[in-house]
């Protein structure tokens, strides 16, 4: 997926993050990965920038970032 992605518009892309956590089950690297993408949202946010999010299969197990309570 991510290399259809970039041969369609990596000229435009300024940078491609890979992100890989536990599955079927959430573990630290999920909660890692989570916290990760979050951020990466926050920080296009501020920059007004567009953000491209490529999603496979598992990905509510490989990038864990539930809400507090």
């Amino acid at each position: 997926m991510a290399a259809a992605f970039m041969a369609r518009h990596g000229s435009q892309t300024r940078e491609l993050v890979v992100s890989r956590g536990g599955h079927p089950l959430p573990d630290a690297e999920s909660f890692r990965a989570g916290a990760a993408a979050l951020q990466l949202a926050d920080v296009n946010r501020a920059r007004g920038e567009t953000l491209v999010v490529l999603l496979s299969g598992g990905a509510s197990a490989m990038l864990a970032a539930p809400a507090e309570g």
